[in-house]
This record gives structure tokens, sequence and C-alpha cells, in this order.
């Protein structure tokens, strides 16, 4: 059949298919085979799911870590409700992945129905996965530019999400190098940005960041076409001005937003960026961890209008019970 369409036209075909049918027709040909697995097409085949899609169904997904069987970890997905013990299962997602350095996957994003996973807790393995568990497919990124060999220790930080002005997942990338004193502190960090259209890393103007991020336990959140990590600069005398680092995907340019008054001057190892819904939200643990893993509580903030700094409100104040750490997320 192929024989009779234009080459133009069979992706286009193709990525309006569902899922399903996607799997069996890699194995019409190596040449459909080749195509449904490429980047490019993966990319198409998920921006056309989420503009055609009108379910109003809410799903929760839930990860574990089963100590038994060499700490694999398992995905499920279940179908959400206002009470935990109503959860329905949906589906059993199969992991694929092991990792190298023997801890579990950091999640990196959600976006799209793709997974970014990471590898980096606590070692150096360059392994950035991108997993789409819906056509069981997963691309391993090649190894970025800057890396141990070339460059010695440093510190890095990633985030992920979806440039809507070239249909296009990215990857981002911060390196901060080793200095003299031993510390993460050069600045500025060296910066790269994977497009899954490309499959290829490049290097960004990084000069515009003159701030620094929370070393291993940094947290990232995609919104608004952007993606935003906590970050801090500290004075001579001790004293920590925070706020957000802000990375546009489509631009592919720094810059910063503020937080509210009261986190500014916090320890950034106290703060955490998350999504509150379709609004930037940020939790502050009012027991800082240097006074023991569990906090007392924590309290959330909500920006109600995107970039606007008076819109900052505190919406809840969170007991943690029972020697809980952190808040994972927020359900409606």
């Amino acid at each position: 059949m192929s024989d009779y369409l234009p080459d133009s036209l069979l992706p286009q075909i193709l990525s309006r298919l569902p899922v399903e049918s996607l799997l069996r027709f890699r194995c019409v040909s190596k040449q459909w085979c080749s195509l449904i697995s490429s980047p490019n097409f993966i990319s198409t085949h998920l921006s056309h799911s989420v503009s055609t899609t009108t379910t109003t169904t809410s799903l929760l997904l839930l990860r574990h870590l089963s100590l038994k069987s060499r700490k694999q970890e398992h995905y499920s997905v279940y179908l959400d409700s206002s009470k935990p013990e109503n959860l329905t299962l949906v589906k059993e997602l199969k992991f694929p992945f092991k990792t190298r350095s023997k801890n579990h996957f950091r999640v990196v994003g959600l976006c799209n129905g793709l997974f970014c996973l990471s590898d980096d807790l606590f070692g150096y393995t360059y392994s950035i996965i991108l997993w789409n568990p819906a056509i069981r497919k997963g691309i391993t990124l090649p190894t970025p530019r800057v890396h141990f060999g070339p460059y010695g220790p440093y510190m890095f930080c990633l985030g992920f999400g979806f440039d809507y002005k070239t249909n296009d997942h990215k990857v981002v990338r911060i390196a901060y190098l080793q200095g003299f004193n031993g510390a993460y502190t050069v600045l500025p960090p060296e910066v790269e940005v994977y497009s899954l259209s490309t499959g290829l890393w490049k290097t960004v103007n990084s000069n515009d960041i003159s701030c620094k991020i929370v070393e291993y336990f940094y947290s990232s959140v995609y919104q608004n076409g952007a993606i935003h990590w906590v970050c801090y600069r500290k004075s001579e005398g001790g004293v920590f001005s925070n706020s957000l680092l802000v990375f546009d995907l489509s631009d592919e340019t720094f810059s910063e937003m503020g937080l509210p008054r009261e986190l500014v001057h916090v320890s950034p190892l106290d703060l955490t960026v998350s999504s509150c819904g379709e609004l930037i939200s940020m939790i502050w643990y009012e027991k800082g961890r240097d006074r023991g893993e569990s906090c007392d509580c924590c309290a959330v903030w909500v920006m109600n209008q995107y970039g606007e700094l008076n819109s900052w409100t505190k919406k809840f104040i969170v007991v943690l019970e029972r020697g809980l750490s952190h808040a994972i997320g927020f359900r409606g």
C-alpha cells in the first residue's frame, strides 16, 4: 500500500493512528518499523495525541521500588478517585531499565505521556532515557559534551518539557564545574539542550545565569512552555537569596522569577518547586533537613497568575506525621 502513497503522506497518516495499531504496523516492513520508532515520529504522534484527546478521565501514576527484586522499579496507572481506597488499577507498566548506579532512576519529568528518566543519583553514568510506555519504546540519549573525562568533577541538573513552537520535546542539562575551593561554583555553568526531533545535544548561551542550583537534591517543573528550578545566591555573610531559574524552551533563553518574601532567605535545601494543577507552586519545609530527615510540617505556596510576583499565596500548611521526610506532589 505504501508504494501508492507519497513519502510525505505516510508519516502524517500513521501519526494519527492509535498506539495499538502502530505496535502491529511495525511488523509491516523495515521502513515502517524504522519510521514508527524514530524520535521525530514519536514526537509528532505524541503531539497529535495531546491535541485530539477529549477524555476528562483522571489518571494517577504510582511508582514504587521493589527491594526484593534487585531494586526493580514498578509503574502502575490507576483511575483517580477522591478516596484513595477506591483507586482502580488500569495497567501495570513494564519497566525495562536497570540503573548502573544501583540506585533508582530520577524522574526528571513526565510530558505528553513521555517520561524523562536519569540515572544520576550520586554518580557519573550519563544515562538519560526518554521512555514511552504506551508503545514500549525507550531512547537512551547520547553522552553530553560536558562529562567527567574532559572536565573533571561537576554537578548537573536536568529539566524536561515540550516546545510548542517547534513541536518538539527537549531535555535541558545545566552543569556546574568544580572550582578551586572544591565546590561546584564555576559561573556561568555549561548548558546543553537535547531535542527529540534531531536526536542531538547542542550548547546554548548561559551567560545570563549568575545563580546556583542545589546539588543532587534539585527539583524542576515544566509549566507555561518553560522549565523552572529553585536557584540561590549566597552572600559572604552566609545569607541566601532564592528565586526560580526559568528556561524558555522555545526561545532557549534564561530568566529569573521571584519567590514570596518569606521564602527568599531560607535555606534552598528546604525548598521544592512543583505543580499544583496548572499553577507553579513552592513547598517550604519549615524544619530544615540539617536538623533531621523528617520535618514537622511544610507550607505550600501557589502563584495564581504566572509571572506575577504579587500573586503568590500561601495556600496550605501540611503536618508531616510519622517521620515523613517530604511531600511528593498534589492531587485534586
